[in-house]
């Protein structure tokens, strides 16, 4: 078993939360558990890759505890992890990882603690290469990163005249866990359910679901369609509120624009604020990042809060991405040439392929 299908099935718990349909007599209908009911249970991977990187998803057994929610100390840490450690070489002394983690609100015991869960992940390998005890990324993790700066940094929104991609399998009976599986990883990068075997999303989202499809290897049982503007009965908006959980996504819009909103109106752009603000910020982000699949405005409630929250994460990339780097070189010991500054934190990788 690979490492990123391993660590990908940590979140399958939490992401089975996600389920957006139940089937009754009458047929599908869409229904939401009691428990993802309430908005903090809505999260996506709540690592920094995408939930069918890892926590984007799944493992045989997956413990509650494997998925802790964003805000919380193992994802702030991740946050931190994703945001710098390949930025300042890829590998960091365990008293810098700490001492960022404290800065970012978590406390030491909680750091240690979510640093030793990491390195039983297979996320971080110890590495005393410098004469101290540290931490790199194990291999093939820098890869997954890279994949989820794509989905965080790069707002991607529709055009009326885009493509969608439609998802059809049949995977059989004896399949059944993976037939689960691949429905919750589906709704964990954004998918809609049109019926059971038959999603929908935009189709810039494709090759994420080729790659769900092999991971889980059951590329075979299914087929993928690009199709222009679906044709349905009625209004295509209303077909879109009915595939996808519109609240939910208006929900976790608001909620990140209410936490954005108040790291903007309180934090001075340097310094520890700078740091603390920024990463709890990207942290929240990465919740609707994650679930967003940036479907067309004009698909959309006219006062759709999606545009007041990708405004928002602008601005606070704009003003915190870069004193907050200028904060982590300067804790870890490394000269930053301050005037190539960046307006914000765009990752190179953004231009390779997903």
């Amino acid at each position: 078993m690979t490492l990123s299908v391993i660590v990908m099935q940590l979140m399958a718990r939490r992401i089975s939360r996600l389920s957006v349909a139940t089937v009754g007599r009458s047929g599908w209908r869409r229904s939401v558990p009691a428990r993802a009911s309430r908005l903090e249970d809505a999260q996506a991977p709540i690592l920094w890759f995408r939930a069918d990187d890892r926590l984007g998803p799944l493992m045989a057994s997956p413990r509650e505890d494997a998925a802790p929610r964003s805000g919380s100390a193992t994802p702030l840490l991740m946050t931190v992890i994703g945001l710098y450690l390949r930025r300042i070489g890829g590998r960091i002394s365990t008293a810098d990882l700490v001492a960022l983690a404290q800065y970012a609100a978590v406390s030491e015991p909680l750091a240690r603690t979510s640093i030793a869960r990491l390195k039983k992940r297979g996320v971080l390998v110890p590495d005393a290469s410098n004469g101290s005890a540290g931490y790199r990324l194990s291999v093939g993790v820098e890869r997954i990163f890279e994949r989820g700066d794509r989905r965080i940094f790069h707002v991607h929104r529709m055009e009326s005249d885009d493509a969608w991609c439609v998802i059809s399998f049949s995977i059989p009976e004896s399949q059944r866990a993976v037939r689960g599986l691949l429905r919750r990883r589906l709704v964990s990068i954004g998918a809609g359910l049109i019926s059971p075997a038959l999603w929908i999303c935009p189709d810039h989202l494709r090759c994420e679901v080729e790659q769900i499809l092999t991971e889980l290897d059951v590329r075979s049982h299914a087929v993928l369609f690009t199709t222009s503007r679906p044709r349905v009965a009625g209004s295509l908006s209303d077909a879109v509120a009915h595939w996808w959980d519109l609240p939910r996504l208006a929900a976790l819009h608001r909620q990140f624009a209410e936490s954005a909103t108040r790291i903007l109106d309180r934090v001075e752009p340097a310094g520890v604020p700078a740091f603390r603000g920024y990463v709890i910020g990207i942290d929240a982000w990465r919740v609707v990042s994650y679930l967003d699949p940036g479907l067309p405005y004009d698909l959309l409630p006219p006062d759709w809060p999606g545009r007041r929250a990708e405004m928002l994460f602008a601005t606070l990339s704009a003003l915190l991405a870069e004193p907050a780097w200028e904060f982590v070189a300067d804790t870890v010991g490394i000269e930053v040439d301050v005037s190539r500054r960046l307006t914000g934190r765009i990752p190179t990788s953004l231009s390779a392929d997903c």
